[in-house]
């Protein structure tokens, strides 16, 4: 055996042409003779053709550094196998060793790129002819290669040519070799059972990944050494074409795919793998949103989701959060259980508690520059999925599944009507955001009309056509929206195999292994310690214990919860609050669904809170999205934490969950993420909570190399969160502006975090007798000893203040005091800050201007008689026409997040939002306008819709 390794070693190296190829730095594919090689300078796969059989020679690794890593399949290993099923059910196996080949193609694949086809001469297997070519693509600079096969029957026989499965791996490992498939495992929640929990992992092989990119596949190293990659399918040609899976005549499988990373280390093999998945999934960015479901459950109606839309949106907007990405209606709004009588299409429908359906809080989520989400739960939901189940199948809208006592998500009718209502809601409703709720628990009892296929092992005919059927329904609703694609989230939650092959087509999948909420008591009482130690406890089994190779941007939870049905309320203080915000931040997730109540938001400082995390997880989502768990479970109180890596910059978490101290020591290499060589990184607190010496971290200098050990003593329940970087923080922090809050109060608000404790503040004429850091740490209240006087301009002096880089310098800004923050004509809005212009509007006129402010503001009716609002190069224009010579009261907004808004007659009209130009600053001038403008008044701050609707 080690003679026959010997030999196949030296094989690349014995033919001139392969070894020239090998060594090229493109994409090559080369046939020489009895041999051929695909690759590039990841890696490269070598074929041996001799005697007319194709085998795979050799799979090089080329990232592992000097010496190239090998795999070396046995003998026994082939290329693929198809097991066939012959009308009465009796199996045979068609495999490429059997196969003689006819031709080699090799073609041009898009930039860069090549394609390697072998073209088998026809196999006669039972009563069918099987052509079959196997090909393999390749991209430039790709780490990665790709497989498929192209399978065609003779017409005549495409009934009886029936698929059991297909292996599109089958190697024989040689033993000593590093791999690793997923482990066995418990079941999910719910219900799911523990095998099909694990489909759709990769496999691991010598510092190589392979998988099949659909999501359902079985792929696992056999107790006797043998990878394979199995797609299931039960179908015959007939049935395959009825699906549309052929194309003209030929079925063109799933893809395959063989990756190479630079290590056999786990953690590092994991980096390598998601970074091909960053390559094919939907695109995600940092998605913010908020849900209904902890503030009323199944207790929502049209009027109190309307409430909660603008309670919400006034915290956050107030606060400086940007415009959320969608809001959203969770369960509640079907006609099935106690509004069944009321369901008059025997299908998804809306109750009578919205009878406007989803217009009202559609209309209302985009007036905010937002977007609309909604709920849906294809097995029925979870109060009512029994009775609706039966209900649909009575009325011949689909099938009740016996064996999971839910509706059966794979039944043909059921899919076409549910697919129809999808996309009829997003054209009424502007949908850009569905979370779907619950598929299958498990394969339900046969169907004799044929609306699903059943059978094969683990009823595994039926997963695959479920989640086939499931992905073309995923890819109209996409395709549907057209230029905003790329903004449609699609949120698949319970009863999904988390299987990273779901990211082509949906953003997120639920974690799976959890409950929505739940607490876990480590001798820590405290309700943030309880949360936090129960949901990392649960990443803990999803990353190590089932060893879900899943990347955790993509991952669902239903965090952060702060809402009346998870009685919650009045259970954090303001630290609290934000240690559990900060450290869920550090897990990574790019999908923050915000279930909050809005009055216990208002409990201390927690909206102030909640929007200075936002900003700080948008400002560093591109580092956190690449988060890495390290340390223990906090189940069994062992410290853990996060770790997350890009470029030069990087963000550790740590935590200990117990109630003693503990040392907690990592390592900062590759296996934490964290980019190898990298040198001089300083190190700054971000957050510290129960730490004894937080403090310290200010002052310290020290630098951090790649290898270096580090070793954090923790206090009990004590958190700290660090930012690393190559460049230091030199920047001093810079004053964004000051404003007054009454005749002896005002505000000074910073770019960054502070330390006030040596700050010298001054007031021009005035003393200055306290100061208060408030709780966004940016914002500094200051209280004076005598009051200002009306419309007088001051002068404001802040030296001594330091960031947590403890850099400082002297700052001067000038400030005006308005009288109760009214702003006169003579003087006009100055600054970065909220306004808010306010008038009685009665005119015929279009085409015109009704005020200006020097180049910075202007207010104007168009051509079309609609009101148009620009504050700062930001536009925003009316729906309706306000020339109609009625009396309007117009509100105008600019707010602290830098929106802008048009109020009518007390109600919101529209809003405008661009990110590349929130509040850029006026320059004061006295403001000119209109005899048609009546009660102008202008204020230094922007109303909320409360204070806008009590002008009408």
């Amino acid at each position: 055996m080690l003679k026959r390794f010997f030999i196949i070693l030296l094989l690349p190296f014995c033919c001139s042409a392969l070894a020239t190829a090998a060594k090229s730095k493109g994409v090559y594919a080369v046939h020489d003779g009895s041999s051929v090689v695909i690759g590039n300078e990841f890696l490269a796969r070598e074929f041996s053709l001799v005697n007319g059989q194709v085998r795979t020679q050799t799979i090089v690794n080329k990232r592992t550094g000097s010496e190239p890593i090998r795999i070396v399949p046995e003998i026994s290993s082939e290329e693929f196998i198809i097991r066939t099923l012959s009308e009465d059910s009796v199996t045979a196996e068609l495999r490429s060793s059997k196969l003689s080949l006819n031709k080699v193609d090799i073609t041009d694949e898009g930039k860069g790129g090549k394609k390697l086809t072998f073209r088998y001469q026809s196999f006669r297997l039972g009563e069918v002819d099987w052509q079959v070519n196997m090909v393999y693509t390749l991209q430039n600079e790709k780490h990665y290669m790709r497989k498929h096969l192209e399978i065609t029957v003779p017409d005549s026989q495409r009934s009886q040519a029936r698929i059991d499965y297909i292996d599109f791996e089958s190697l024989k490992l040689p033993g000593g070799y590093a791999v690793w498939t997923h482990p066995d495992m418990e079941g999910g929640v719910g219900g799911i059972s523990s095998y099909h929990i694990s489909l759709g992992q990769p496999l691991y092989v010598q510092a190589m990944f392979l998988g099949l990119e659909f999501p359902a596949a079985e792929s696992v190293i056999t107790k006797d050494n043998v990878a394979h990659i199995r797609y299931y399918s039960g179908k015959n040609f007939d049935m395959l074409d009825k699906e549309n899976r052929l194309e003209n005549g030929t079925f063109s499988t799933w893809k395959a795919v063989l990756g190479a990373s630079r290590s056999v280390d786990m953690d590092v093999i994991r980096t390598d793998f998601f970074s091909y998945i960053d390559d094919i999934a939907v695109p995600i960015n940092l998605r913010m949103q908020y849900n209904s479901w902890y503030d009323f459950m199944m207790k929502i109606d049209e009027n109190n989701i309307l409430n909660s839309f603008r309670e919400v949106e006034c915290g956050l907007t107030q606060n400086g959060v940007r415009p959320l990405d969608s809001y959203v209606v969770d369960d509640g709004w079907n006609a099935y259980g106690p509004f069944e009588k009321e369901n008059t299409v025997k299908f998804w429908s809306f109750n009578s508690k919205f009878p406007h359906e989803l217009a009202t809080p559609s209309k209302l989520a985009h007036q905010f520059a937002s977007d609309f989400g909604l709920w849906l739960g294809p097995r029925g939901g979870y109060s009512y999925n029994s009775g609706f189940a039966k209900y649909l199948e009575k009325n011949g809208n689909g099938k009740w599944n016996q064996n999971a006592d839910d509706i059966c998500t794979n039944h043909k009718v059921y899919l076409q009507k549910l697919k129809d209502f999808f996309l009829d809601c997003q054209k009424k409703f502007d949908i850009n955001y569905w979370k779907l709720d619950g598929f299958m628990v498990r394969p339900p009892q046969a169907d004799s009309a044929g609306n699903y296929i059943s059978g094969g092992y683990q009823g595994m005919y039926y997963v695959t056509e479920h989640w086939e059927r499931w992905i073309d329904i995923l890819q109209a609703m996409r395709d549907q929206r057209g230029t905003k694609r790329d903004d449609f989230w699609i949120n698949l939650t319970c009863y999904v195999n988390p299987s990273p092959w779901y990211l082509q087509w949906a953003n997120s999948v639920w974690i799976q292994n959890s409950q929505d909420m739940g607490g876990l008591d480590v001798k820590r009482p405290a309700q943030v310690d309880r949360l936090l130690s129960y949901r990392d406890d649960r990443y803990f089994d999803f990353v190590k214990t089932r060893a879900f190779q899943f990347p955790l941007a993509h991952l669902y939870n239903h965090d952060p919860i702060y809402g009346h049905k998870a009685n919650l309320a009045g259970k954090m203080n303001d630290d609290e609050f934000r240690t559990y915000l900060m450290m869920m931040a550090t897990r990574g997730t790019a999908f923050w669904e915000l279930h909050y109540s809005y009055d216990m938001m208002d409990e201390g400082q927690k909206w102030v809170i909640n929007a200075d995390v936002l900003r700080w997880i948008s400002d560093n989502y591109g580092i956190l999205r690449h988060a890495k768990l390290i340390g223990q479970t906090p189940a069994k109180g062992g410290p853990y934490g996060y770790s997350a890596w890009n470029g030069q910059e990087g963000i550790i978490s740590v935590r200990n969950p117990s109630d003693r101290p503990q040392k907690f020591t990592l390592l900062l290499d590759r296996t934490i993420g964290m980019p190898e060589g990298l040198k001089g990184l300083y190190r700054r607190a971000v957050w510290t909570f129960l730490s004894t010496d937080g403090e310290k971290e200010f002052a310290k200098r020290h630098l951090f190399d790649y290898g270096e050990q580090m070793t954090i003593d923790l206090q009990p329940g004590e958190v700290r969160i660090w930012k690393f970087s190559t460049s230091p923080d030199k920047t001093a922090p810079k004053l964004q502006m000051v404003k007054t809050t009454s005749s002896t109060s005002l505000v000074a608000e910073f770019d960054e975090p502070v330390i006030v404790e040596n700050g010298i503040f001054t007031v021009s004429e005035n003393e200055v007798k306290n100061v208060a850091l408030l709780a966004d740490r940016r914002s500094v209240a200051l209280t004076l000893v005598r009051e200002m006087k009306k419309n007088n301009e001051y002068r404001f002096s802040v030296s001594g203040v330091k960031d947590y880089a403890e850099n400082s310098k002297t700052i001067r800004m000038p400030f005006f005091y308005f009288e109760n923050q009214e702003i006169p004509v003579s003087t006009g809005i100055s600054g970065r800050g909220d306004f808010n212009i306010s008038f009685h509007l009665k005119t015929d006129k279009a085409a015109v201007v009704l005020l200006h402010q020097g180049k910075d503001i202007s207010v104007s009716i168009d051509a079309d008689g609609r009101l148009v609002f620009v504050a700062g190069g930001l536009k925003v224009s009316s729906d309706q026409q306000v020339n109609s010579n009625k009396k309007l009261i117009v509100s105008l907004c600019r707010e602290k997040n830098g929106m802008l808004k048009i109020y009518l007659n007390g109600k919101l009209e529209k809003s405008a939002y661009d990110a590349t130009i929130v509040n850029p600053d006026i320059k004061a001038n006295p403001v000119s306008f209109d005899n048609s403008l009546t009660q102008l008044k202008m204020m230094n701050r922007a109303l909320n819709y409360k204070e806008n609707n009590n002008m009408f």
